[in-house]
């Protein structure tokens, strides 16, 4: 599973790199994207002894864009949020909107990013601890989908207080509505 996680990692940065990404943009529920995300992460985090903490929120609008490859920015995310906290580390997921954007937040009180490290975690094949699994391209590919979208992903960290990662899109408006 890890190695074809590894080879489509390096396959969809290729993709970027060369502008070739594909995306197909429609209307969709982005919180049930998240949902299936966070339900992929449940039983990792468990096994490490990461406790998951998401409400699934109520009435988010939806959004215009590529549905799995939110939800690979999702998975990529928490995959990053578990496999960098402890054991009796938590990981807390919120979604939150406006009329305007809908936001998620996935924190952690994991180890944190170096303030000297920070600008540079969404280079390609950066990584701040080499023992760590992956290549060190997620965070590179997953800034560019959310690109793709129009949005923005954003990164927070504390050296031993933890990391807030906000991935923000626009509300999905009507042709003609704006």
């Amino acid at each position: 599973r890890r190695l074809s996680g590894l080879v489509e990692d390096l396959l969809d940065f290729s993709r970027v790199q060369n502008g070739r990404l594909a995306v197909s943009m429609e209307k969709f529920d982005i919180i049930a994207e998240l949902s299936e995300a966070v339900l992929v992460y449940e039983e990792e985090a468990r096994k490490h002894g990461v406790q998951l903490i998401y409400s699934e929120p109520s009435d988010t609008p939806p959004v215009l864009g590529d549905r799995n490859r939110i939800r690979q920015v999702f998975v990529n995310i928490i995959d990053n949020a578990v496999k960098y906290s402890s054991a009796g580390d938590v990981v807390t997921i919120v979604a939150e909107s406006t009329e305007k954007t809908v936001s998620v937040f996935i924190s952690d009180t994991g180890r944190g990013i170096p303030q000297e490290q920070l600008p540079r975690v969404k280079e390609k094949f950066y990584k701040i601890d080499k023992t760590v699994r992956g290549s060190g391209i997620g965070l590179a590919v997953a800034d560019e989908i959310i690109k793709m979208h129009k949005g923005t992903l954003e990164i927070r960290s504390e050296e031993g207080k933890g990391t807030i990662v906000t991935i923000t899109l626009p509300v999905y408006v009507e042709a003609g509505l704006q």
